[in-house]
């Protein structure tokens, strides 16, 4: 039985249905640590191929379970999940709650990672909003951030979002230098999505300019 818990953490992200295992095996044992883990895990596969509102159960599910073990990393990244489904979902005011809500996390915990992420999915929220003095602030933290911690998928990750806010206000120069930029960590990280978006945005860019 232990055997197939751990087999089940260390291919938790195989199938979707290890997940719905997981959370029923850790439920029936009463084990909250592993529920909140599976709950979390769950969420973020769901976020990720966009079934928001079954990320939101999960996420919502997790959320008490991990305050009240205090497991306040768990919480961190289960905030910052709730962000994300939230950007999708609205209330966009909801989203910036539960960003703001794991930053805080993430500054008391000092995790430059989590902080980065969060801080970069704030920015990519004050974007939307128009608020581009507040998403510039932003992806300057987040940058910051990346090249202290060695984050260097942060690092590409932010540079390509500098470059998609040059754009919007038809700075084209400084956009390319800035997917310039991004691609010049393509021989640290190898080929990874956020090089892929980078191409597609400078692909875009001359074919503005063309």
């Amino acid at each position: 039985f232990l055997g197939r818990l751990d087999l089940l953490q260390e291919h938790i992200e195989d199938t979707g249905q290890n997940y719905w295992d997981a959370i029923a095996i850790f439920r029936g044992i009463g084990d909250n640590r592993g529920l909140a883990n599976s709950l979390r895990y769950s969420g973020d596969m769901d976020l990720r191929q966009a079934r928001y509102k079954r990320a939101l159960s999960g996420y919502q599910e997790a959320l008490p379970i991990s305050q009240t073990i205090g497991d306040r990393l768990r919480q961190s990244y289960i905030l910052r999940g709730l962000g994300g489904v939230k950007a999708q979902l609205g209330p966009l005011a909801d989203a910036r709650h539960y960003y703001r809500a794991a930053l805080a996390l993430y500054r008391d915990i000092r995790d430059p990672i989590g902080l980065g992420h969060t801080l970069r999915s704030l920015g990519n929220l004050d974007s939307c909003e128009s608020l581009l003095p507040a998403a510039r602030a932003n992806y300057g933290e987040v940058l910051a951030i990346s090249k202290e911690s060695g984050d260097h998928l942060g690092e590409l990750d932010t540079l390509k979002s500098f470059g998609d806010l040059e754009m919007r206000e038809h700075r084209f120069a400084v956009a390319k230098q800035n997917y310039d930029s991004s691609l010049s960590y393509r021989p640290v990280i190898g080929g990874l999505l956020g090089e892929a978006n980078a191409v597609k945005a400078l692909t875009d860019l001359n074919r503005r300019q063309a």
